[in-house]
C-alpha cells in the first residue's frame, strides 16, 4: 500500500542510507573529536565496569582533568541509557553520544512547540554558551532537560492546550475541527478504558527518573 507517493520499501531504503551516512560520519568525525570531560573519565568506564561485572560505584577511576572528580555518582537508572555506549571503542563511543545528547536536545525543544514555540525557534538554544558547555563536556543534562519539558506537559496539558490555540485560531467553526475532536475524545475514552491513567502515571514517572538523572 502506497502513502503520498511513498512506499515502505522507498522508507526503508532510505532510512538506511541515512543510517549508512550516519556511520559513516561518526567514523571519520571520531579520530578527531575532542575529548569530552565527564563523558571520557565518568560516564564511559562506568559502563565499562558494568558490562565487566563490577560495582561502577566502587571501582577506580583516573581524574583525567585536575579538579573534576571522576567518581560515578548518577543514580543507577543512567546506566542502562550508558551501557549500549560501552559496547563501543572509545572514539566511537564519545561521537555517538555527542550525537545522542543532540538528538535529545532538539526533540526536548521541539516539545516546547506544545507552548507556543513554534518552529526552529527553539533549537537555536543549542547554541547558548551553557547549552554548548554541556555538549562538549559530555553532560547528561539534555536528559533532565527532555524529563522536565515532558513533565510539564503531562501534568499541565500543554500539548491540549497548543491544539485548542491552533483549531480556534485555524478552524473556528469548521465541521472538520467537530469530526477530529470527536476522533480524540473517542481515542481518549478508549484509552481510559485500557490503561485508566496508567499510561500517563508511567510516562510522568519515566519524566522524572529522567529530571533526577542529575
Amino acid at each position: 500500500m502506497v502513502k503520498n507517493g511513498r512506499s515502505p520499501l522507498h522508507l526503508l531504503l532510505l532510512l538506511l542510507l541515512a543510517l549508512a551516512v550516519l556511520v559513516a560520519a561518526v567514523i571519520v568525525i571520531a579520530p578527531n573529536m575532542p575529548r569530552l570531560r565527564d563523558f571520557d573519565q565518568t560516564f564511559y568506564p562506568a559502563a565499562r565496569y558494568t558490562l565487566a561485572g563490577e560495582n561502577p560505584y566502587t571501582a577506580e577511576y583516573i581524574e583525567t582533568d585536575q579538579g573534576a572528580p571522576p567518581d560515578f555518582f548518577s543514580p543507577a537508572w543512567l546506566l542502562p541509557i550508558l551501557l549500549p555506549f560501552g559496547l563501543l571503542p572509545q572514539e566511537i563511543a564519545r561521537t555517538v553520544w555527542v550525537l545522542f545528547l543532540v538528538a535529545v536536545t532538539s526533540v526536548a525543544l521541539l516539545q516546547m512547540q506544545a507552548w507556543g514555540f513554534k518552529g526552529l525557534r527553539p533549537l537555536l538554544l543549542i547554541l547558548l554558551p551553557w547549552a554548548l558547555i554541556t555538549l562538549l563536556f559530555g553532560q547528561v543534562t539534555p536528559l533532565v532537560l527532555l524529563g522536565t519539558i515532558w513533565a510539564l506537559n503531562l501534568v499541565y496539558g500543554g500539548g491540549e492546550r497548543a491544539e485548542h490555540r491552533v483549531a480556534r485560531r485555524n478552524h473556528r467553526g469548521s465541521q472538520r475541527e467537530e469530526e477530529d475532536k470527536s476522533k480524540r475524545n473517542l481515542r481518549k475514552s478508549a484509552k481510559s478504558l485500557i490503561f485508566p491513567g496508567g499510561l500517563q502515571t508511567a510516562q510522568l514517572v519515566l519524566a522524572f527518573l529522567l529530571i533526577g538523572i542529575k
